[in-house]
């Protein structure tokens, strides 16, 4: 497993390099303390999990994120001192996949990070068959989403979002369940459930759902939110490709 820090307080890095040889001591740990350096090391090692500062002396942290986002899908966890929910939703929008605000403890950055890997390993282990619900085609075993035959980009975690709903369809899930269903095992705090909201809206809003008349996602207002139409499987096209499977659309379409 490959670590890669990049942040620019010597501190920090030590702390988190700490953390992380604590749960992973065969990990390799890489460190960078500017953004354009750390993109040089994203690019020619390929780290599992990037561990990224929002205020670098070079670049702003979100200009990095989102230069990762263009070439690579690997998780994204920022370190930030901001833990208004606006500053919040400009990560997440950006593409990351957890925020920790600084100051942090080892258990909950540790917590964080397996809580995200955790993810990745329950959808890469899932073989259920691709759904369709309206004009959606939902793969999550291939970790796909098609609106009207085009694909959706979602985060790990907008992704583990809709599946978790789906799967519940037309049940109410609270905000807590939700935030727990992320956190894998986790006790959920209060801003853990405000970040559910943040993370529907962005995911709505890929979707085409809009909150004031929904088709997929409807709000319990001062619950949770519930999938509306009931999902039916194997309505997909799985045609075999090398060793794998591989989502080619709707039926009737081609790529």
């Amino acid at each position: 497993m490959k670590f890669l820090i990049i942040d620019d307080s010597p501190e920090i890095v030590d702390a988190v390099t700490l953390c992380l040889s604590m749960r992973w001591p065969e990990a390799q740990v890489l460190s960078a303390g500017e953004g354009k350096r750390g993109l040089e090391l994203a690019e020619k090692h390929g780290p599992d999990m990037v561990i990224l500062d929002i205020g670098l002396p070079d670049m702003n942290g979100l200009e990095v994120l989102r230069t990762l986002r263009s070439v690579s899908d690997v998780p994204v966890v920022m370190l930030t001192i901001h833990s208004q929910d606006v500053e919040i939703a400009r990560f997440l929008e950006a593409g990351a996949d957890e925020y920790v605000v600084k100051p942090f403890s080892h258990v909950e950055l540790l917590g964080r990070l397996q809580a995200i890997f955790r993810r990745a390993h329950g959808r890469m282990r899932s073989v259920s068959k691709p759904l369709q619900a309206g004009d959606l085609l939902m793969d999550f075993g291939g970790a796909e989403v098609y609106r009207e035959g085009v694909p959706i980009s979602l985060t790990r975690t907008e992704l583990a979002l809709l599946e978790r709903l789906v799967q519940n369809a037309t049940r109410v899930l609270t905000y807590e369940a939700l935030a727990s269903s992320l956190m894998q095992g986790g006790e959920p705090t209060a801003a853990d459930s405000r970040l559910i909201k943040v993370h529907i809206q962005h995911l709505r809003a890929k979707l085409g759902d809009p909150a004031e008349n929904p088709k997929y996602i409807a709000n319990v207002y001062g619950i949770g939110y519930k999938f509306l139409p009931q999902v039916t499987s194997g309505m997909a096209d799985i045609v075999g490709a090398g060793t794998g499977a591989r989502l080619t659309g709707p039926p009737g379409r081609r790529d």
